[in-house]
């Protein structure tokens, strides 16, 4: 009887133990999410964690869309929407802000006289500088964030050698414009060091250079 006894209780002490020592684990998580921290940080893919604070890189590809552009009398653009990427570096002030400066790369445009005939083609491309402010949901691995800064658009016009037809007003021109930069979006965090992102970004320009969106998916990495 005594034996018996003796097994059960150590059974029922063994356990308690276990499972007191995984919530103090699961605890640790929640505070401190760094590759060292268990069982969070011991697996490659684990969201219960948030991404750590440090620096970070980001890339993103997606569909770009250009809008509210005038590049002369008579004219208009073939496609306003096409492919784009993006890279961002900054630092993320654990948990709910970061800092960052990216590029765009927007897809060029073929400029259009009158009669419809192509005579030119825009690039496009911007730097952004941008605050990041992050919240997380707590044990779910996702993260909604938002950007706010400034961007500073760059575009080049380039004629080809079709003749503009009469009636379209239109000369080579390297623009830049300074203007706001929004972007909102979400993270899914795979382990403290790594996130797939899904975002919308938009930065502003004037009459010669539109303004540029980018709806992308991405990558970011944090280095701790």
């Amino acid at each position: 009887m005594l034996r018996r006894i003796s097994k059960t209780t150590i059974l029922t002490a063994a356990t308690f133990v276990t499972i007191l020592t995984t919530n103090s684990a699961l605890a640790e998580c929640s505070t401190c999410p760094t590759s060292s921290c268990s069982p969070c940080g011991s697996s490659w893919f684990s969201s219960s964690c948030p991404m750590s604070a440090g620096w970070y890189v980001e890339g993103n590809i997606g569909q770009s869309k250009l809008q509210n552009v005038n590049f002369g009398t008579g004219t208009s653009i073939a496609s306003s929407t096409g492919f784009g990427w993006n890279v961002d570096g900054g630092y993320k002030f654990m948990p709910y802000f970061g800092a960052e400066i990216g590029y765009t790369r927007y897809p060029n445009a073929s400029i259009r006289d009158i009669s419809g005939a192509t005579i030119a083609t825009d690039r496009h491309y911007a730097y952004d500088l941008a605050g990041k402010a992050i919240l997380p949901i707590s044990n779910s691995g996702v993260e909604f964030f938002a950007k706010l800064g400034i961007s500073r658009i760059r575009t080049k016009t380039v004629q080809n050698s079709t003749t503009p037809a009469p009636g379209t007003a239109f000369s080579n021109a390297n623009t830049y414009v300074t203007g706001g930069y929004y972007a909102i979006g979400a993270d899914y965090v795979f382990n403290p060091n790594l996130a797939a992102n899904i975002q919308w970004a938009t930065a502003n320009g004037n009459g010669k250079t539109g303004n540029i969106s980018l709806f992308s998916l991405g990558l970011n990495y944090i280095f701790e």
